[in-house]
């Protein structure tokens, strides 16, 4: 009884008892109540901030059900997606790309105490061969593919090109017959390679015979030059027998538009 009046009380006053959890999908709903608890009117930030622990709870979902057994990361950056399903529960094997020399630097860094976690200098594509990364001041921008008028408006200085890198580009499917893809049945695969996700796919045809789960960065609203659309993200995951299992909203256009620019989108086989 007193118990609960403590708890109407310190309501009343703006005080929420909130329990304590180690559960990191919690943790992300309450980091994302802290945050915007504070900037009430701030459209644009409750509309990326909120989908993701929704995201992190499907992500989880997903690794459990499908008894995930090789995660493979492309378009690693400095290991932000690894880390992430480390700290959902993931343990097992981990197979990063990142073609970025100054980004991979930084994620063999992050991988050097994981023995499970292998990093990959190459960039995937459809076929062999060799392929120019623009670098932006923003490393996480950086993209074979040239940022478009958009995408300049709507990120700036962010995007202000600082140079240029020369890497080798390969098909997924030329790692089938190597370690740690030789014998795997349970692959998760993440491709966000800022436009070139569909072309990392269309080299991915066997590998994704082997795939359970898909996440895949997607354009609503394309920022760069010459990339694909979410309907083209569709129907080409259709075409290799995958279905949706959830989109969630990355990013927006500023209000008072908030129109979708990007999302992540998971995709599983029926």
């Amino acid at each position: 009884m007193i118990r609960s009046w403590l708890k109407v009380l310190a309501r009343r006053c703006g005080f929420d008892a909130v329990r304590h959890s180690d559960d990191p999908v919690l943790q992300e709903v309450l980091s994302a109540y802290r945050m915007l608890r504070m900037a009430p009117d701030e459209a644009l930030l409750w509309e990326d901030r909120l989908p993701q622990p929704a995201s992190s709870s499907h992500l989880r979902n997903l690794l459990r059900e499908q008894a995930i057994d090789l995660v493979i990361d492309v378009g690693a950056n400095v290991g932000q997606f690894a880390g992430r399903v480390r700290r959902l529960g993931y343990s097992g094997d981990i197979l990063s790309f990142e073609p970025l020399s100054s980004a991979r630097a930084r994620l063999e860094s992050e991988a050097a105490g994981d023995p499970g976690w292998t990093v990959r200098p190459e960039a995937l594509g459809s076929r062999r061969g060799r392929g120019e990364l623009e670098i932006y001041a923003d490393a996480t921008f950086s993209s074979l593919h040239a940022i478009n008028e958009a995408g300049r408006r709507r990120f700036g200085r962010m995007v202000s090109s600082i140079g240029r890198e020369t890497v080798e580009v390969v098909p997924l499917d030329s790692f089938l017959g190597t370690v740690p893809l030789r014998g795997r049945s349970r692959i998760l695969l993440k491709t966000d390679t800022q436009g070139n996700d569909l072309e990392v796919l269309a080299g991915a045809a066997e590998t994704l015979k082997v795939t359970r789960a898909v996440m895949s960065e997607a354009s609503a609203m394309p920022i760069y030059e010459n990339t694909p659309r979410l309907a083209d993200l569709m129907l080409a995951m259709e075409r290799a027998g995958f279905v949706p299992s959830g989109l969630f909203p990355t990013g927006h256009q500023p209000p008072p538009s908030l129109a979708l620019v990007e999302l992540d989108c998971f995709f599983v086989r029926p």
